[in-house]
């Protein structure tokens, strides 16, 4: 299985352990970049049996042009209809973060745009632990639009601490409620390679 995890994990004890135990082989560690500083000074380390790559959240899109490394996973964080819209109307390399907010703030438009730009879309899972009802009214919707457009998505737990990390089987389980099939979902969850 496929993951993207905040930095932060990194710091826990025995992580390579607990990520096999969750049949995680190939992880990305994002850094949330607030300015384009932040950018620099950002290495992993060496896992024996973990592949690590590199992934920045971007909280603002005009911080694209600063990513000069090749072959890192950009991400621009969503969460509100222009930070939505302005991510899916990139024509940068970087994919849509996150596309849940306050209130909806994704429509038929935005899949379009998604669409029409190959762009993928990456779910927070743990959102639902921040933000229960909203999210899952939200996915409800987003989903099933998103699958009926061909869109590629993405489910990850974005974890901070060990606890907010997520066995496949329980994803693919949850992602049965959103009408995904297990073979769509399993592909989701994979991916093979993240875009």
């Amino acid at each position: 299985m496929i993951d993207i995890v905040s930095e932060k994990l990194l710091e826990e004890d025995n992580i390579e352990k607990t990520l096999l135990e969750l049949n995680i082989d190939k992880l990305y560690v994002c850094r949330t970049i607030d300015k384009k500083e932040e950018l620099s000074g950002f290495t992993l380390p060496i896992f024996e049996k973990v592949c690590l790559n590199k992934s920045y959240l971007l909280k603002s899109p005009a911080l694209l042009s600063s990513v000069k490394e090749k072959g890192v996973l950009t991400l621009i964080a969503g969460g509100s209809l222009n930070a939505n819209a302005a991510a899916l109307t990139s024509k940068a390399d970087a994919s849509l973060f996150n596309p849940i907010g306050s209130e909806l703030c994704f429509d038929e438009g935005l899949a379009e745009l998604a669409r029409q730009n190959k762009k993928t879309i990456y779910f927070n899972v743990n959102e639902i632990r921040v933000n229960q009802h909203k999210a899952i009214k939200q996915m409800q919707f987003i989903i099933p639009l998103l699958k009926s457009k061909g869109i590629e998505m993405r489910f990850v737990t974005f974890a901070k601490k060990v606890n907010e990390l997520v066995d496949q089987t329980i994803l693919e389980c949850f992602l049965e409620n959103f009408w995904l099939e297990k073979t769509t979902s399993a592909r989701f969850l994979e991916g093979g390679s993240i875009k």
